[in-house]
């Protein structure tokens, strides 16, 4: 990413941070700040003291002064090390390496939105006890008609209820009732009609057409059949 043409020059903070300092000191200081805002680590640079020298325009004997009178103010942060058997010295810039972290921060933060955005949401279908919960709920308010209470039905309706879940179409309590009545009418055909409808992967209860080769009919149609219940719903 390019670096900004341009750096904030906040007056109260130098004022407050380089009342102290000498003029070759100040000097020194706005040098390393623009090359603290040029580092790729923003506000951040790690050289020898000869290359810190040559940065702030002065021969390397002169620069010990200077970096007593910066360490002395509180300007900015510096830490001394070896590396490779030479000598480095590290300037941090505290107010550009906070706000370097905020960016890093809320880069983060709109990369992981975008990833969640683009993710299609996962849905988490009902669990087989809560699918057995919400059937037990309902059946204990619309009991099955006495010639649908047998374990047959029960356990056909049961399934039922449990193929509209995985649909995402369950069954509202005005539906449940409403089909188990009009599936009440020809009892020895329910257990078919709903094994039909999961089969065929419908989301209503049809009757059987006993004209039709085995008993099933082509798909439901406005024209030649209805709904037992609600087809779409």
């Amino acid at each position: 990413m390019a670096k900004p043409p341009a750096i904030q020059f906040y007056v109260r903070d130098w004022t407050t941070d380089c009342n102290g300092l000498s003029v070759a000191a100040k000097g020194a200081w706005i040098q390393m700040l623009c090359n603290l805002h040029l580092a790729d680590k923003y506000g951040e640079l790690t050289k020898t003291p000869e290359a810190w020298a040559r940065i702030c325009g002065c021969p390397p004997e002169e620069m010990e002064p200077i970096w007593h009178e910066l360490r002395s103010e509180n300007v900015c942060d510096i830490s001394e090390d070896v590396t490779n058997g030479h000598a480095v010295v590290t300037v941090v810039s505290r107010r550009m390496s906070t706000q370097r972290k905020e960016k890093d921060g809320a880069r983060l933060r709109k990369q992981r939105q975008r990833e969640k955005e683009a993710c299609p949401k996962k849905v988490t279908p009902p669990s087989a006890s809560a699918v057995s919960a919400t059937a037990s709920a309902t059946a204990k308010t619309t009991p099955l008609p006495p010639s649908l209470d047998n374990p047959s039905f029960q356990k056909a309706w049961g399934e039922w209820v449990t193929y509209r879940h995985e649909r995402r179409k369950p069954l509202t309590k005005s539906t449940f009732k409403m089909q188990l009545t009009k599936v009440a009418k020809t009892p020895d055909e329910a257990v078919a009609i709903i094994e039909r409808s999961i089969e065929q992967g419908w989301t209503g209860l049809f009757p059987l057409d006993h004209k039709a080769k085995g008993g099933f009919t082509p798909a439901p149609s406005s024209t030649s059949y209805k709904d037992v219940g609600t087809q779409h719903e």
